[in-house]
This record gives C-alpha cells, sequence and structure tokens, in this order.
C-alpha cells in the first residue's frame, strides 16, 4: 500500500502538471471516488483545467480536454506480460504530443502501443522489438504497418485492424 505521505506527494505533483495520466486506480485516488466514471472525469478537467488521461486496460483509454472527453481502444489481444503496458502508453501520448499529434490521434497511437508492449515479457523488449517497428510506419500505408505485428498473415491482421477499429495513423490523420 501507498502510504499517506506519499500520496499527498503525488497530489500535490499531479497539480503541477499540464497532463496528468493516470490508471483507474489512481484515478480514483486522485478524485476521491471508488471507481472511474466518465463525468468524474469531466468534473475533475472542469475544476483543474488539466487535461486529464486514465488508461483502462482493455477498454483503452478515456481524456478529459477542452471540457470534452475522448476515447481510443488498444487492440483485442491476449496478454503475455503487461508490466510496462501503462509505460510504454505514456511514452508514445508524450511523443506524439511533441510530434504534433491531435490528442486523439496520440491517445490512437499510445493505446495501440500499450496493446503491443503486452505481447511480450519484458516490458523493454515489448517497447523495443514490437511497439516501436509497428509504429514507426505511421508514414506507410495501414496494411504495411500490420505487417509487423506478430503472429498473422497481413490480410488477417488487416481484417482484425478493422474489426478492432485499428487506426495506424500517418502525420496527416489518414
Amino acid at each position: 500500500h501507498v502510504q499517506a505521505a506519499q500520496l499527498v506527494q503525488r497530489f500535490r505533483l499531479a497539480a503541477l502538471a499540464d497532463i496528468v495520466i493516470a490508471n483507474e486506480t489512481e484515478f480514483a485516488l486522485l478524485a476521491d471516488v471508488t471507481t472511474f466514471d466518465e463525468k468524474t472525469l469531466l468534473s475533475l478537467h472542469a475544476k483543474t483545467g488539466q487535461t486529464l488521461v486514465v488508461t483502462l486496460g482493455a477498454e483503452g483509454v478515456a481524456a478529459a480536454s477542452d471540457g470534452a472527453i475522448q476515447r481510443a481502444g488498444g487492440l483485442s489481444i491476449k496478454p503475455v506480460d503487461t508490466v510496462g503496458a501503462g509505460d510504454t502508453f505514456s511514452g508514445y501520448l508524450a511523443a506524439g504530443i511533441d510530434a504534433g499529434l491531435t490528442l486523439l490521434q496520440a491517445l490512437r497511437r499510445a493505446a495501440v502501443a500499450g496493446s503491443l508492449a503486452c505481447l511480450t515479457a519484458g516490458s523493454v523488449q515489448a517497447a523495443t522489438d514490437i511497439a516501436a517497428p509497428t509504429l514507426q510506419q505511421w508514414s506507410t500505408s495501414k496494411a504495411q504497418a500490420l505487417s509487423f505485428l506478430p503472429g498473422s498473415t497481413g490480410d488477417e491482421r488487416l481484417a482484425a485492424s478493422k474489426r478492432e477499429g485499428l487506426l495506424l495513423l500517418d502525420k496527416q490523420g489518414n
């Protein structure tokens, strides 16, 4: 369990950020609620003015920014190891925003990266061997980018991407 002094310090640090990223449990602590819901997310966003991002595991991610909720889904996968998924998500979100993607585009990219990070044991291995090469294909076609995903043929991956609503966007959002 996190001790009370550590929680106080985390709240102070969160208050200083323009963008706060939390998982469901962390969000519940920050918002002083028992479970995540979008109404509370939007209310806390209105109160703080911060962009609030909540990772929701297999349900993807929800964010409150500019007075509205935005959602992005990850991939439906059979996770091998979830260690590092949140860190991978956060890194790709920050990189996407820094690269000039809209928040929704950056959320989609980060959610996919977080999913991909779960496909192999070890967070560094997953982020570097699977997520990075797949997501580097941003300027190529969706089918080419999907060819980097492990475990099936290109046609099967393309069909899966359509079924899962996977959007691999180029820098113009196409």
